[in-house]
């Protein structure tokens, strides 16, 4: 059993990007948590993060390579552990500086 329930009505840790530019993280969309019956919880936000990334050379070609890395001030990690689905960018924009 499932129910959908409006991301406000959860509670939401302290996370951060350590790496951001910007202090925004939580989406202000209308998206909803799925409360499965078993107690998990399951909330899937759109959000952008705004990042710095050193541009790196290699063989003639230029790429970006980026590590964000996302935790919380006040929780420790045995308490709260933020799961990516995949390491990969589905859909990567960037701006030269």
């Amino acid at each position: 059993t499932v129910l959908r329930i409006p991301h406000t009505e959860i509670w939401k840790p302290d996370l951060s990007i350590y790496t951001s530019t910007d202090d925004s993280l939580f989406p202000t969309s209308n998206t909803m948590a799925l409360l499965y019956s078993d107690g998990t919880v399951m909330w899937i936000p759109f959000f952008q993060i705004k990042s710095r990334c050193p541009r790196q050379k290699k063989q003639e070609m230029s790429y970006f390579d980026c590590n964000i890395r996302i935790g919380s001030w006040t929780y420790s990690s045995d308490l709260l552990n933020p799961l990516l689905d995949s390491t990969e960018v589905r859909n990567c924009r960037h701006k030269n500086l």
